[in-house]
């Protein structure tokens, strides 16, 4: 991480400057490991049978077995499987994915290539390192960079920052992935612009082939389609802020976005009317005092409450929800934020 520690605390570094290269960036991550392939072994048919006497005794303890009878145990048998291959760390060895042996992963090396690649443009497109993480104990490598200049965003008292989040997958679900986010400052919130936009689609991917370098040259392309997908968010939010919110239609929209029915379960209902005051204390927080009776301050509240207030079952998912997925809780409250304040993308 780069000036301030994450929530979990599990980093292996905290910095005071970005790095300016990705290997300055994995040493101080402890992701100095590689990934290697193995052959991948199954055990055969095992030919050798225990023998043993009839009353399951030593011969030498039993007077009733012949002396020749002998206990002779299996000597298990693998044999290579093929058509396959191990993806494995090569620090540890532990397996990441098993996969067809025409299956070529992006090395970290190479993932690092790419982030040089960033790293090395020109001024007005400059970015820099902001984390460095790697994922259920290394199938996923994530980087997240930043433009060091804040969104011109005057509805809103808070820095805003785009962010670019690159990730590789080492355990064949996917490739390299890059997807553009924005976190606000003031409650650490993050959406990334398929939650805003609709669903609509961003980012893009390599897949993991031995051609990948090709698409190298691609990622300037995809940086200017990023600042394009996020004037579209500058534009949406800023529509959003001219709705003024007052105690009838924050309401409308709670009612809407944790609705409460007879066909649902007590426990459900009862989870839904908590997860609303959880959003109307946000709301009267600190992090939304200046944005509150706003549809904008509605969408930061909720998107608070889903990264901060839910429940997370590991660092992982914890992580994965707020940079590497569209989150459906941030998606349906943009959907209906935007059919109630009669925005248009």
């Amino acid at each position: 991480m780069v000036r301030k520690p994450s929530w979990h605390r599990l980093e292996k570094a905290v910095l005071e400057e970005s790095p300016t290269t990705w290997e300055a960036a994995r040493q101080q991550a402890g992701l100095t490991w590689e990934i290697e392939t193995a052959p991948v072994f199954a055990e055969a048919d095992c030919e050798g049978m225990l023998r043993e006497c009839e009353h399951f005794l030593p011969s030498d303890q039993c007077e009733e077995c012949p002396t020749q009878v002998t206990h002779q145990y299996c000597d298990h048998k693998y044999e290579q499987i093929e058509g396959y291959q191990q993806i494995r760390r090569d620090d540890t060895h532990g397996v990441l994915t098993v996969r067809p042996s025409s299956y070529e992963a992006i090395r970290n090396e190479q993932f690092g290539g790419v982030m040089d690649a960033l790293l090395g443009l020109e001024d007005d497109e400059h970015v820099e390192f902001e984390a460095l993480m790697a994922l259920y104990g290394g199938r996923q490598v994530v980087a997240l960079v930043n433009f060091p200049e804040p969104l011109k965003m005057p509805w809103d008292p808070s820095k805003t920052y785009l962010y670019l989040c690159f990730a590789s997958r080492h355990d064949g679900q996917g490739g390299l992935r890059g997807l553009a986010t924005n976190v606000r400052v003031q409650c650490a919130n993050t959406m990334n612009l398929a939650e805003a936009l609709d669903g609509r689609s961003t980012g893009f991917s390599i897949r993991h082939t031995s051609n990948w370098e090709e698409r190298v040259a691609e990622i300037r392309q995809e940086l200017i389609t990023a600042r394009g997908d996020n004037q579209k968010w500058l534009d949406f939010t800023e529509q959003l802020a001219m709705w003024k919110v007052g105690a009838r239609q924050r309401e409308a929209y709670l009612k809407k976005f944790l609705p409460v029915s007879d066909e649902h379960g007590k426990r459900k209902n009862e989870n839904q009317l908590l997860n609303r005051e959880r959003i109307r204390t946000i709301l009267e927080s600190k992090t939304c005092e200046d944005i509150a009776s706003t549809g904008y301050g509605l969408l930061m509240a909720t998107t608070e409450w889903s990264d901060h207030s839910r429940e997370a079952q590991t660092t992982d998912s914890f992580v994965a929800r707020q940079l590497l997925r569209k989150e459906e809780p941030k998606a349906k409250s943009a959907r209906i934020l935007r059919q109630m304040a009669g925005v248009k993308l």
